[in-house]
């Protein structure tokens, strides 16, 4: 009964969390991170007198919103869906991340794009990866 009473107050003073809750944390963390940045470009819309500017700011306003959507989606399918998902996400993305540099790697060579710009699309390619493969690690173990 001891344990059982001092265990959970030793966890919250040690700062020790499931890792079920850090991941929903993080993803509530994320989520309203998000809402807040929506909000401000959607105040920014609002102030914002050069029209071109507007239609601009806009256009990030639906890329944030998209995240977020595609976020609350993908919080919202039950855990065991969501570990499934996760665990074949984990097998398809490499595969999906060397067909695009095999593409990039193609236009460079078909004098399509230059070496600069590879490298550049490369290196989005390669930062996106980490993001999703942190992601998917953690969903998979937290979950």
């Amino acid at each position: 009964v001891v344990q059982g009473l001092t265990l959970p107050w030793i966890a919250r003073k040690l700062k020790v969390e499931e890792p079920n809750r850090d991941f929903q944390s993080e993803s509530k963390a994320r989520v309203s991170l998000l809402q807040e940045l929506i909000g401000e470009v959607g105040d920014l819309i609002k102030n914002e007198p050069i029209p071109e500017y507007r239609e601009s700011l806009e256009r990030w306003k639906m890329h944030y919103q998209d995240r977020l959507r595609t976020l609350q989606d993908r919080l919202a399918l039950p855990k065991e869906i969501n570990r499934y998902a996760t665990s074949r996400d984990g097998d398809l993305l490499p595969k999906l991340m060397d067909n695009a540099r095999h593409r990039l790697a193609r236009m460079r060579r078909t004098g399509e794009i230059s070496e600069a710009v590879r490298r550049r699309i490369e290196h989005d390619l390669d930062v996106e990866e980490q993001r999703l493969k942190r992601f998917l690690a953690r969903s998979q173990r937290d979950l």
